[in-house]
């Protein structure tokens, strides 16, 4: 995968984060920059134990 498409894909990634902001923290307000944060995506997304396993290999 070329930098261009990691781009798009991590650029589509906070825009997923953003529209489903509701569904994913519920009635916490929560700012744009903390729905950047990588931490709070892989809960939300629930791949934070993925993203380890990764780390492992």
């Amino acid at each position: 995968m070329d930098m261009t498409n990691i781009e798009k894909e991590a650029s589509e990634l906070l825009r997923m984060l953003w529209r489903d902001r509701f569904h994913l923290w519920g009635d916490r307000e929560i700012t744009p920059l903390q729905a950047r944060d990588p931490r709070k995506a892989a809960l939300a997304y629930r791949t934070e134990s993925s993203l380890k396993k990764k780390r492992a290999i």
